[in-house]
């Protein structure tokens, strides 16, 4: 469900150099091969990772099952892998979402929110002529 969905995405995205985790794409209540099926869970993105190394990628996104979870790590200069944390991808996330918003949209956060996407739409200068 969960990879079907992400796996169209990016194929309407138009990224065509996509190298799924076979394993894990199917949904399968049982998880096999992880922990704990949530994507920041320390081990969750080792066959990630691992797969991520073999097609010589740089960016592995990864999401739960239903699709509603996230997780993300970028390939350092030196090869190494840096995981990203849900409040770090929020803030890369928001940091597009803010650089597209014109003068009147609407910025919203929620309690789950990390406090610092409130912070980054307070200090947004607004450049864009209104509408």
């Amino acid at each position: 469900m969960g990879g079907e969905f992400v796996a169209d995405l990016f194929t309407r995205a138009g990224y065509s150099h996509v190298a799924p985790v076979l394993e894990q794409f199917r949904p399968d209540a049982e998880f096999p091969g992880l922990p704990f099926p949530n994507p920041e869970e320390p081990g969750v993105l080792d066959a990630g990772i691992a797969r991520a190394d073999e097609f010589g990628a740089s960016l592995l996104l990864a999401n739960d099952p239903d699709a509603d979870r996230l997780g993300a790590a970028a390939r350092r200069a030196d090869g190494t892998w840096r995981v990203l944390r849900g409040d770090e991808i929020g803030w890369l996330l928001g940091s597009v979402a803010l650089a597209e918003a014109r003068e009147d949209d609407v910025v919203a956060t929620t309690i789950v929110s990390s406090s610092m996407l409130e912070k980054m739409a307070r200090a947004r200068v607004w450049t864009t002529p209104p509408r």
